[in-house]
């Protein structure tokens, strides 16, 4: 059940992340819950290889599956977050290899540029987020995504 009472069925096992080209990890309700269950933590058992990354609180989650060891992170949940010692970073997005993670829950576009960039290259990724930027606003859309390069 959704925080907006919406009632959602998970369509496959989540081990069928681990074949995933890229992997989105969420936030919810229940985030710090599941990233203490330990079932649902073997269940999932990423590759570190893959493109994986959390929004909002679901690097908590990318942190109890071990990936974010060294790796500072965006995610609105300072408090939980210092609680299992992950370092937050003040901006709403940051990379580390396939790694990547960001903070707030309408931060996706950036998540998409970093699996892009990931995937395709810079160039590529570039032109692809002016195209789908909001008129007037390409720089704050695209330069997060390069670490705040804009030479994109």
């Amino acid at each position: 059940m959704s925080m907006n009472g919406v009632h959602i069925e998970r369509q496959k096992l989540l081990s069928f992340g681990r074949g995933a080209d890229f992997l989105l990890i969420d936030s919810g309700m229940k985030t710090r819950d599941i990233a203490q269950d330990e079932a649902v933590l073997q269940e999932l058992d990423l590759d570190p290889r893959q493109l994986i990354s959390g929004q909002c609180s679901g690097p908590l989650l990318l942190s109890a599956l071990g990936l974010l060891a060294v790796m500072p992170t965006s995610t609105v949940t300072k408090p939980q977050a210092a609680e299992v010692g992950m370092p937050v970073l003040e901006r709403p997005f940051h990379a580390a290899g396939s790694l990547a993670t960001t903070g707030g829950c309408l931060t996706s576009q950036f998540l998409a540029g970093g699996a892009i960039i990931q995937s395709a290259g810079w160039r590529y990724a570039g032109k692809v987020l002016r195209h789908v930027s909001p008129i007037g606003q390409t720089d704050e859309y695209v330069a997060p995504c390069y670490g705040g390069d804009r030479s994109y």
